[in-house]
C-alpha cells in the first residue's frame, strides 16, 4: 500500500492545485464484501471538522490487511471498523477504504468528500455604455460571485424582477479551492424592462446543504420610442356649440414632446400636455388635427379628423322666436309713438251736440 500512499499524495497535490479534476480510484476489484462508508458522501464546509466511519467487511477481511487511504486527517480501528477524523477540512480526493482479497485482488470503497464554501458576495451589473439602453439592442448582465467553491456545482440564475431570464453552470471548472468567477447573460432590451430591476443568485448544489446567496437589485433604464396610448377614430362629429377634446396620450423614454397642427380655418387653441381642448366649437374648428409625438428614440404622427355641423332644429324656433320678439318690440314703438303724440300736443276731436261734424280745436292761452 505505500505505492497507493504516495498516489493519494500525489493526486491530492493535483487536486489542490487545481491542475486535477474529481478523481476516483479505478484499481479496486469487485467483491461480493467491499467495504461501507458511513455516511455514502461528505459535504464538509471549508474549515470546519469532518468524521466518517468505514466497516471494512463482515468476514472477507478477517486475518488480512486493511487500512483507510487518506490525504489528511487521523484514524481509528475497532476491529474492522475505521474511525476517520478531520479537525479542520481542506479540498481533498475521496478517502479510500480497502482491504486485500484473494488472488491478490484488492477490495475497496471510496468515500466522496465535497469541501465547500458559499460564496461571500454576489454582485450583478448590467453592462452597457451610456446613460441608458435602447430598445431592440443586445445586452450583458454580469453576475460576480466572490470566494466560493468549489466552482463546478455553482448554479447562477438570472432574474428581472420575478421572472427568471436564464441559469448557468460551469461544468468544466475543476477548481476546488475558493475563487471569484464571473457569469455572462446576453438580452436583448425591451421597453417592458425599463425601470424593472435585474438581479441574479449563487446557489451551490449541495442536496439538503442548498443555501442561496442573491445580488443587490441593478435597476434597468431603457430609451423607447413614443407610443400612442389613446384612441384615434377616424372621424369625429361635433355640431356647433359642443365641446372638443383631442386625447394625444403616449408613454416613452425619454419623455416625448408632443406638438399639434391642423388645417382647420381656426387658430390651434392653447393646450395643456397631450390633450387639446376648445370649450365651444364652430364651423372654423372642422378640419384635420395632427398630433406629432417624437424623443430622441424616434417618433409617431396622429391624426384626427374633426366635422361640424349646424343644428337647424335649434336654429328655426330660435330665428322664429326672435323675428316674434321683434314684431312685439314694432307695436310697442308704434303705441308709444302715437300716445305721444296725443298727450303732448293736446289734440282732440269731440263732437257738436248742435252741430254735427264740427271740429273745434283748443289753443293754449298767450301771454299779453
Amino acid at each position: 500500500m505505500e505505492i497507493m500512499s504516495l498516489l493519494s499524495i500525489f493526486l491530492t497535490f493535483l487536486s489542490l492545485s487545481g491542475l486535477w479534476g474529481n478523481f476516483y480510484v479505478l484499481a479496486c476489484g469487485i467483491c461480493a464484501d467491499n467495504p461501507v462508508f458511513t455516511p455514502p458522501k461528505l459535504f464538509v464546509e471549508l474549515g470546519s471538522p469532518a468524521t466518517a466511519t468505514c466497516s471494512v467487511c463482515r468476514q472477507a477481511c478477517q486475518n488480512r490487511k486493511f487500512g483507510l487511504e487518506k490525504s489528511i486527517g487521523r484514524e481509528q480501528r475497532h476491529g474492522t471498523t475505521i474511525v476517520w477524523t478531520v479537525d479542520k477540512m481542506i479540498p481533498i480526493l475521496p478517502v479510500l477504504c480497502y482491504y486485500n482479497g484473494a488472488n491478490r485482488t484488492q477490495c475497496c470503497s471510496h468515500l466522496p468528500v465535497t469541501v465547500y464554501k458559499y460564496p461571500e458576495k454576489v454582485i450583478l451589473l448590467l453592462d452597457y455604455d451610456g446613460a441608458a439602453m435602447v430598445e431592440g439592442n443586445q445586452y450583458t448582465a454580469k453576475c460576480y460571485v466572490e470566494n466560493v467553491a468549489p466552482v463546478k456545482i455553482l448554479n447562477v440564475r438570472f432574474y428581472q424582477g420575478s421572472n427568471e431570464l436564464g441559469r448557468q453552470r460551469l461544468y468544466k471548472n475543476t477548481r476546488k479551492n475558493p475563487t471569484t468567477v464571473t457569469y455572462d447573460f446576453q438580452f436583448n432590451a425591451t421597453k417592458e424592462m425599463d425601470g424593472s430591476n435585474f438581479w441574479c443568485e449563487g446557489q451551490l448544489d449541495l442536496e439538503t446543504l442548498n443555501k442561496t446567496t442573491t445580488s443587490g437589485f441593478a435597476t434597468a433604464n431603457v430609451f423607447y420610442k413614443p407610443q400612442f396610448l389613446g384612441n384615434a377614430s377616424e372621424t369625429i362629429n361635433l355640431t356647433v356649440g359642443d365641446p372638443l377634446h383631442l386625447n394625444c396620450s403616449t408613454e416613452g423614454n425619454p419623455i416625448p414632446l408632443v406638438t399639434w397642427n391642423t388645417s382647420a380655418a381656426a387658430a390651434i387653441p392653447t393646450f395643456e400636455g397631450d390633450v387639446l381642448s376648445v370649450d365651444s366649437v364652430t364651423t372654423a374648428h372642422e378640419g384635420r388635427y395632427t398630433c406629432f409625438i417624437a424623443n430622441t428614440v424616434g417618433g409617431t404622427t396622429v391624426e384626427f379628423n374633426v366635422t361640424v355641423q349646424v343644428n337647424y332644429n335649434i336654429i328655426i324656433p330660435s330665428t322664429v322666436a326672435a323675428l316674434g320678439a321683434l314684431a312685439m318690440v314694432a307695436a310697442a314703438v308704434v303705441v308709444y309713438v302715437f300716445y305721444y303724440r296725443v298727450t303732448r300736443t293736446g289734440e282732440y276731436n269731440t263732437k257738436d251736440p248742435n252741430r254735427s261734424g264740427t271740429k273745434h280745436v283748443a289753443l293754449p292761452n298767450q301771454e299779453l
